[in-house]
């Protein structure tokens, strides 16, 4: 709630936005550290360098909890995995920042994980492509074309 209140603040400032009209990089990122700062300073445990420094580890667990508990194979996490590290330009974030892009997308991962479940062949072009392709391909439009085909 804290994060959702303070980020609900800076967007009601124009003056925080770009050209493209999204909320400046900086300002976004600044919201992340204070909530990040806030959650550390309740829960001690999350001030664990290793969970900063190492956060593989937590990203793992956090994917295989993520999916819906009917769903929970190997093809399935990996697939998730794939997906979530698209979004976050094939970066493993920290635990505070993973749940903060999880509440802001977890209904747009969750329904390309659902469309790319329906077409297999979807599944196969996507996971075999190399990290430069990954960063300049439009998933929405790759998903689309990839359903209508």
């Amino acid at each position: 709630k804290l994060y959702q209140e303070d980020l609900s603040v800076l967007e009601d400032d124009e003056d925080n936005y770009d050209e493209a009209e999204e909320l400046e990089t900086d300002i976004l990122e600044n919201c992340i550290e204070r909530f990040t700062e806030n959650v550390c300073s309740v829960i001690p445990l999350l001030k664990s360098p290793r969970l900063f420094e190492e956060p593989e580890h937590y990203f793992v667990d956090f994917v295989a909890g993520a999916l819906p508990k009917f769903e929970k194979c190997n093809k399935d996490v990996e697939l998730l995995r794939w997906i979530i590290l698209y979004h976050l330009g094939q970066q493993i974030p920290n635990p505070v920042r993973l749940h903060v892009f999880w509440w802001e997308k977890s209904e747009t991962v969750l329904a390309e994980l659902q469309v790319m479940e329906m077409c297999p062949e979807i599944i196969k072009s996507i996971t075999s492509l190399k990290n430069e392709e990954i960063r300049s391909l439009d998933l929405e439009a790759y998903l689309l074309e990839g359903v209508v085909n």
